[in-house]
């Protein structure tokens, strides 16, 4: 209502937020990896991540890495980056279909930089996994 007496909506506020503190801005990207060829790719790639120590992923910089194949309580096949200032990606293998996904989300208020960094992070992850041509 204070927002509505200065003449300004929601959405205006919300922005302001967003220019204020950073806006959770996520991604979703799954590779198609068919047959048994594929399925020999998408475990390679878990590996290869497995293997790896990451210590920053496009321009990013991860605080902390969790392997939910090593954590005390229930396993799954998912490797989770978290990343400073907020945010956080994970890898895992789908569990119906033949594909690799990556969900990806960073704290940005510009759009265009925003895209810029998500589109540096999966190419990076995907060079990190042999995957630059799936």
């Amino acid at each position: 209502a204070v927002e509505k007496a200065r003449g300004r909506t929601l959405a205006d506020t919300l922005a302001d937020l967003d220019e204020k503190h950073g806006a959770y801005v996520g991604r979703q990207k799954s590779i198609t990896l068919p047959g048994k060829d594929g399925a020999a790719r998408i475990a390679e790639a878990m590996a290869t991540l497995r293997a790896s120590t990451i210590s920053t992923v496009g321009e990013e910089t991860v605080a902390e890495t969790i392997d939910f194949l090593q954590v005390e309580g229930p396993r799954s096949n998912v490797l989770s980056y978290d990343l400073e200032g907020g945010g956080r990606v994970s890898v895992r293998p789908s569990g119906t279909e033949p594909k690799l996904k990556l969900y990806l989300e960073i704290v940005e208020s510009e759009p265009a930089r925003a895209t810029a960094r998500l589109d540096a992070i999966v190419a990076e992850l995907l060079a990190r996994m042999h995957l630059e041509a799936a």
